[in-house]
């Protein structure tokens, strides 16, 4: 069971970004779906990509603070 806490961790801070993303992008983009299509995006397991790592999440977070809605990621 210990071994599980580390796992259980990282999935637990995935999850918290994902919704923080998710609300940050709500208020960017009123008109978008981002409760509904937005989470699905996010939690896409059959992304090219794969599941974002935690990293990436924060970066995607972090970057409409730095550059606002002309960051590369709103464009």
């Amino acid at each position: 069971m210990r071994s599980q806490w580390p796992a259980r961790i990282e999935a637990e801070d995935l999850f918290e970004v994902k919704v923080e993303i998710i609300q940050q992008m709500a208020v960017l983009d009123p008109s978008g779906d981002w409760t509904g299509r937005g989470a699905r995006a996010l939690d896409n397991p059959r992304a090219a990509s794969g599941e974002p790592s935690l990293i990436e999440l924060y970066r995607l977070r972090d970057e409409p603070h730095e550059g606002g809605v002309q960051s590369d990621r709103c464009l």
